[in-house]
């Protein structure tokens, strides 16, 4: 935004609430309810005059309207129940427009609460990939971090409502370790087993049969993993062929098998040929 020269960068406004939230009905046929706010600020000498700038969350103002030179306006055809975020600026003769004033917000919850799911982990040793998923209402914001450099978040450092996290565990080539992220205020704990005390791990054999032809990849690939390695195996058949099933260390016909390393294990996979 352009700011006039002649006023301090940052005038800041005083915007309070002259009357709570009132119900009216909505334009809508039926009886669903809208909300509005009513707001006042102080007036700023030398102005032409003021906008109201708003959203569901904190700083991030998806609407505004030009108010003219007063100094109150109410704001129509909000959300009931949802909570709204409010500032103004002023702008002179020219256009040039102020910083915004100070943030008031009214509506839906008056307190903001969290859930994450899950709270705790266990993983092998291999790299491995996960999510912890946050509960929240609307317009309540939360963030999330760690303190280790192994277990790293990938997205989700910040949001708004419900929202993800998504994290990154790099492999574990020593013992047993622990990290505790923060998300949205909660304690998300990880347990990463170390390395086979054998050196070499458990062996993953897997073998085609079949008059059919298709590949069997693995996450995290490999053939040799750590005890306690959650491991998938996804079958796909060629373009004339289809996936008749499992057999061995793993079983049925669904195309994927997921399965944890505790020791040496065997897995066919058949496919037939298409006629």
């Amino acid at each position: 935004m352009y700011h006039q020269s002649n006023w301090s960068r940052g005038t800041s406004f005083l915007l309070v609430f002259v009357a709570v939230f009132s119900l009216i009905l909505g334009a809508s046929m039926g009886s669903a309810e809208a909300a509005s706010a009513s707001l006042a600020w102080n007036a700023i000498t030398g102005v032409s005059g003021y906008r109201i700038h708003y959203g569901t969350s904190s700083g991030n103002y998806t609407a505004s309207s030009t108010v003219g030179n007063t100094t109150n306006c109410t704001v129509p055809n909000l959300n009931d129940g949802t909570r709204y975020y409010f500032a103004v600026t002023a702008y002179d003769s020219s256009g040039k427009e102020s910083d915004y004033s100070n943030e008031a917000s009214y509506g839906g919850s008056s307190s903001c609460s969290y859930s994450i799911s899950p709270t705790s982990a266990s993983i092998g040793s291999a790299a491995t990939t996960g999510t912890i998923s946050v509960t929240a209402s609307s317009g309540c914001s939360w963030s999330s971090s760690t303190g280790v450099s192994w277990a790293k978040i990938s997205s989700g450092t910040t949001g708004t409502g419900n929202g993800t996290v998504k994290i990154s565990v790099a492999a574990n080539t020593g013992s047993t370790r622990t990290a505790a992220f923060t998300v949205a205020g909660k304690t998300f704990s990880i347990t990463q087993s170390g390395a086979s005390s054998s050196g070499s791990g458990y062996t993953l054999t897997i073998t085609k049969s079949g008059t059919g032809s298709g590949t069997v990849t693995t996450n995290p690939t490999g053939t040799v993993f750590a005890s306690g390695t959650r491991v998938t195996l996804t079958a796909t058949p060629s373009s004339n062929s289809r996936f008749a099933g499992w057999s061995g260390g793993c079983s049925g016909t669904q195309t994927t098998c997921t399965g944890t390393m505790s020791r040496n294990v065997s897995v066919t996979a058949t496919f037939t040929a298409r006629y």
